[in-house]
């Protein structure tokens, strides 16, 4: 996919959101001008400034212009397509242990960690404002408490704004104020969940279309894994309701 320069745009949003947007956006996404998926072609962003200060993001074609959702006086916000993978991370845990001849070393012990992505939209876009610019759903994660790449806290407290089932085969999250996002989990992965004592849960605004496509591209997982534009929660086995 590729983006289509327009320096009214740039200057609204600022060459940071609009980079990271360009990245958030996938062929599976709808154009919010004629509803058809935006496949790999060129796309433009259409900004719509809201009373509140915020600012409304869409993807259109290239070919269809801008996405026109005024009406009468009224902004007619299409749905965001959202996307979610499942991939497994490990954490090594060192534990000091003497050898038979009384000298030390480490025990490195290594645990599968389920790990859940969410792209919570990959068309449509709400941007916050914060002490007067611009921030990302995931910046306003991060603000409120949702651990940077490099500074997650593996076995914290549950979220009290998460809520998390899990069924045979699929696994549901709620953030408050956000979509509802479900991922399909395999055979043994409430196994894998009690053994690690909960799941990862990664939102980003990094392209995961491999991942959700099942490809499982390990370049794909580490950027996600590492990127300023991804924030992280904790999700302890016993807070996920059960069916």
């Amino acid at each position: 996919m590729r983006l289509i320069p327009d320096t009214a745009v740039t200057r609204e949003l600022g060459e940071e959101i609009v980079s990271i947007l360009e990245g958030a956006v996938l062929p599976g996404g709808d154009c919010a001008a004629c509803g058809r998926q935006l496949g790999d072609g060129a796309f433009r962003l259409s900004v719509y400034p809201q009373p509140t200060g915020g600012v409304l993001v869409t993807a259109v074609h290239a070919t269809c212009g801008t996405s026109n959702l005024q009406h009468g006086g009224l902004l007619v916000v299409p749905p965001g397509t959202w996307t979610a993978a499942g991939a497994v991370i490990t954490t090594v845990k060192a534990t000091p242990s003497r050898t038979w001849w009384g000298g030390r070393r480490e025990q490195l012990e290594e645990t599968p960690i389920p790990l859940v992505i969410v792209s919570p939209s990959c068309d449509v876009f709400y941007l916050g404002r914060r002490d007067g610019r611009l921030i990302t759903t995931v910046e306003q994660l991060l603000l409120e408490g949702y651990d940077r790449a490099g500074a997650i806290r593996f076995h914290a407290a549950a979220r009290e704004d998460l809520t998390v089932s899990l069924d045979t085969d699929e696994l549901t999250i709620s953030p408050l104020f956000l979509d509802e996002y479900s991922v399909d989990v395999r055979e043994g992965f409430a196994d894998m969940l009690d053994v690690a004592g909960g799941l990862l849960l990664a939102i980003t605004h990094e392209p995961i279309g491999a991942l959700a496509a099942g490809e499982g591209r390990a370049a794909e997982l580490e950027r996600v894994t590492t990127s300023p534009h991804s924030a992280f929660a904790w999700i302890p086995a016993e807070s996920i309701q059960k069916g």
